[in-house]
């Protein structure tokens, strides 16, 4: 009797460490002095997106961030957590200082645009 007692709470514990060692390279949010654009390689939304954004902000720095790599998915954690995104979470993410895009279509270019802008005039105040 005593061994599946015992059995089931080494399951329990080592199932609890392993969340806690996962999430400990998780950092606890994205820096609002930096662009980040999670991306998925094969998604068709963030190639357009990388488009647009090569077209139009030709000399914008933004960190690149692949989220099928263990490092990158972490990061998108935290800017998942930072702008309190929870359930159907996709890329690509945007994360522009205190405002982020997810998806992309033509129609979110007007709110990229502005949200750059304003991030760049903030960066100048610095």
């Amino acid at each position: 009797m005593k061994k599946p007692y015992f059995l089931f709470l080494l399951i329990l514990l080592s199932g609890a460490l392993g969340i806690r060692n996962a999430e400990a390279g998780i950092p606890n949010t994205l820096p609002d002095d930096k662009i980040f654009f999670f991306y998925s390689s094969g998604c068709p939304h963030c190639h357009e997106a990388i488009r647009y954004i090569n077209e139009n902000h030709k000399t914008l720095d933004m960190e690149m961030v692949n989220i099928e790599r263990p490092d990158g998915y972490r990061l998108f954690i935290a800017g998942c957590r930072k702008f309190g995104l929870t359930g159907n979470v996709g890329t690509p993410l945007l994360c522009i200082g205190k405002n982020h895009i997810m998806g992309w279509t033509n129609e979110f270019e007007p709110d990229f645009d502005l949200y750059v802008q304003a991030f760049l005039n903030e960066q100048k105040k610095k």
